[in-house]
């Protein structure tokens, strides 16, 4: 979804010939890049909609701007690791595989779940190697994410200033009804 919110996609099909949707590398490069190299016949430009004021919902910050900017701070919880990373509408977005920890896979097994996962895929980290920790590369998937996140408004694109704190897909999704309901209801700046 990163993918077509950031090439201000608005209605595509997809047809996927398989039981799921394959996880790929965890990033938005090989979707992006057949994207770009086909001919996309456009019957009108995305709708753009600037967040009309600044909004804070646990731990994310948002301001209106004349264009999509994202600060990400991350800290690992069980390394404590941090990261500080940036995105702005005119620049690629970094490929980046999602990660996880060795030692949670068989939690996730267990509860059904990460079955796309894989040595090729994902970034596997172990707490047993003290210089284990997530790679910039993959930290940057949860810019990905967000942008995944906030697409599913159904709004062609949005503008704004994003401070996201320790970004993870609940707090993407409550922000993303917030930046709905504001475009739904037509909320306008007050002058």
């Amino acid at each position: 979804m990163a993918v077509l919110f950031t090439n201000k996609i608005d209605r595509l099909t997809i047809e996927v010939d398989g039981s799921e949707i394959p996880i790929l590398d965890g990033s938005i490069e090989e979707l992006n890049k057949i994207i770009q190299e086909q001919v996309i016949e456009l019957d009108q430009e995305a709708k753009e909609f600037v967040v009309p004021f600044y909004t804070e919902i646990e731990g994310y910050s948002i301001f209106p701007s004349d264009s999509l900017e994202i600060y990400s701070y991350l800290e690992d919880p069980k390394t404590h690791a941090k990261t500080f990373l940036y995105w702005q509408e005119s620049s690629e977005l970094i490929p980046a595989k999602t990660y996880g920890y060795i030692q949670d896979y068989p939690i996730l097994k267990e509860l059904n779940l990460a079955k796309g996962s894989n040595i090729y895929n994902t970034t596997i980290l172990s707490l047993n190697n003290q210089s284990s920790k997530p790679t910039y590369l993959a930290n940057y998937h949860k810019i990905i994410d967000f942008l995944g996140d906030i697409y599913t408004t159904c709004i062609p694109y949005i503008k704004g200033i994003f401070y996201l704190h320790n970004p993870n897909h609940t707090k993407n999704n409550k922000i993303a009804i917030t930046v709905y309901n504001l475009f739904t209801r037509g909320v306008i700046k007050d002058d």
